[in-house]
C-alpha cells in the first residue's frame, strides 16, 4: 500500500495528522519565541548571548550522552557531519562545549559539555519550564492532566518509558526526569 492510497483510505487520520503537525509546530515556535523574549528581557538569561534554539538542542544532546563523537552527535541531531562540525566549532568558540581526544581511538574527538554550557542549559531549561507552566496555567489543571496522559501514550507508542525520559537518552543517571501528572493546587 502506498502513502497516497492510505491517505485516501483514511482521510480522518490524515486530517488528524495535519492538525497535530501544525499544533506541534506552533508549540515549538512559541517555545522558541518565549526563549528569545526572555533572552532579551532577563539579564541572567541574556548573559548567554546569541545561543540559538538549535544550539541549545545540540547542548542537550551532548549533555544527555556525556561524551559523544561528532558522528554520533550528527546522527542524534539528524544532520550532516559537516553541519554538526560547524555547530560544534561555534559552541566550542562560545565556551559551551569542549573537545578532547578519545583515549580509546586517537583519530576520534570526544565532545562534552563545558561548565559554562551546563550553566546555560540550566538557565534555558528554567526559562522553557516557566513558559510551559504559564501555558498550563492558561489551559487549566484538567487539560494539563489530559495533555500529560496523551504524551505518555505517545511515548509508549514510540517505545519510550515516559517515567524515565532522560535515562533512555544516555544520561548516566545523574539527571532523571520523572513525569508527574499536574495536580490541582
Amino acid at each position: 500500500m502506498t502513502d497516497s492510497s492510505s491517505q485516501i483510505e483514511n482521510p480522518q487520520r490524515l486530517e488528524q495528522a495535519r492538525f497535530l503537525f501544525e499544533a506541534i509546530r506552533v508549540l515549538r515556535d512559541q517555545m522558541a519565541r518565549t526563549y528569545a523574549c526572555r533572552l532579551k528581557e532577563n539579564q541572567e538569561v541574556a548573559c548567554w548571548g546569541d545561543l540559538t534554539f538549535t544550539q541549545c538542542t545540540t547542548l542537550m544532546v551532548v549533555r544527555d550522552h556525556g561524551k559523544i563523537s561528532l558522528k554520533t552527535l550528527a546522527e542524534a541531531l539528524n544532520v550532516s557531519p559537516g553541519s554538526t562540525s560547524v555547530m560544534v566549532d561555534k559552541l566550542v568558540e562560545m565556551g559551551m562545549l569542549e573537545r578532547a581526544p578519545n583515549p580509546n581511538d586517537r583519530r576520534e574527538i570526544e565532545i562534552s559539555l563545558s561548565e559554562r554550557g551546563a550553566q546555560a542549559l540550566e538557565v534555558m531549561e528554567s526559562v522553557m519550564l516557566s513558559g510551559l507552566m504559564e501555558l498550563l496555567e492558561k489551559v487549566g489543571p484538567e487539560v494539563g492532566r489530559q495533555w500529560c496522559s496523551v504524551y505518555e501514550q505517545l511515548l509508549r507508542a514510540l517505545g519510550r518509558d515516559p517515567q524515565n525520559l532522560t535515562q533512555q537518552n544516555g544520561t548516566h543517571g545523574d539527571r532523571i526526569v520523572r513525569l508527574e501528572t499536574p495536580h490541582d493546587e
